[in-house]
């Protein structure tokens, strides 16, 4: 019963089916330490594109600030030349004055009374004219106290408070990529516990009992070629 036992299919198939048990555990260590490198790469990838709208929010923001920067800029030049203009004319009419004051000090100086009531004449008409300048200043509106002030959109802070988080992260699973070396039917073959019966334990049934004509008893039988019985019996004389 034990003769070749060692070169027996179902030892050969023991060892093929050990053999595939290592096939599949160095093929899944593969896999999952592939895994951990995809998951690295994933991690990289991941922490590159937070970077990068980082960077897109904080530029979005860096134009708006310079935009408003340039704005606050052209309305400061603006109202300086306005301002400065204004002081051309305030200079102007100072002149005219300071003119007006050394007339008046010539006529006192050198003039007769007739000259000095003429002269004064004169020099009333040019203070009007300066007063209505100086007028003019205020009724055009010039002489009003500029004050620049900007305003930030409270859209943007209440953008940010209403931001809680910057994005989120989640495990994710999907099929996966290796199959493992199947041999069920050999391995219930194997692990099945045949009891394996000697010739002591057969047990013989009697099927038909066959006599002879001549009533001796059957000596020996035989199988045929065709699958047929042949029976030896003595013949009585």
């Amino acid at each position: 019963m034990l003769k070749d036992i060692k070169t027996s299919e179902m030892y050969q198939d023991l060892e093929q089916l050990m053999t595939d048990m290592l096939e599949n555990i160095k093929e899944i260590k593969n896999d999952r330490e592939a895994n951990i490198l995809d998951i690295e790469i994933d991690k990289k990838k991941q922490l590159e594109e937070i970077h990068q709208m980082r960077l897109l929010v904080n530029n979005h923001l860096d134009k708006l600030e310079t935009k408003l920067k340039l704005e606050i800029e052209e309305t400061v030049r603006k109202t300086t030349e306005q301002i400065r203009k204004t002081l051309v004319l305030v200079h102007e009419t100072e002149q005219k004055i300071s003119e007006n004051i050394a007339d008046l000090n010539d006529i006192h100086s050198y003039a007769s009374d007739l000259q000095t009531f003429l002269g004064m004449r004169e020099m009333q008409k040019r203070i009007t004219e300066n007063d209505k300048s100086m007028q003019s200043l205020l009724d055009d509106g010039l002489l009003q106290q500029m004050i620049i002030k900007s305003a930030v959109d409270t859209n943007i802070g209440n953008c940010l408070s209403e931001i809680k988080v910057f994005g989120s992260v989640e495990i994710q699973t999907k099929q996966e990529r290796l199959s493992l070396r199947n041999r069920k039917n050999k391995q219930a073959q194997l692990l099945a516990v045949q009891k394996q019966q000697s010739i002591q334990d057969i047990t013989l049934n009697r099927v038909q009992t066959l006599t002879s004509d001549g009533g001796g008893a059957i000596r020996s039988c035989c199988v045929t070629p065709e699958n047929h019985l042949l029976f030896n019996a003595p013949l009585s004389m």
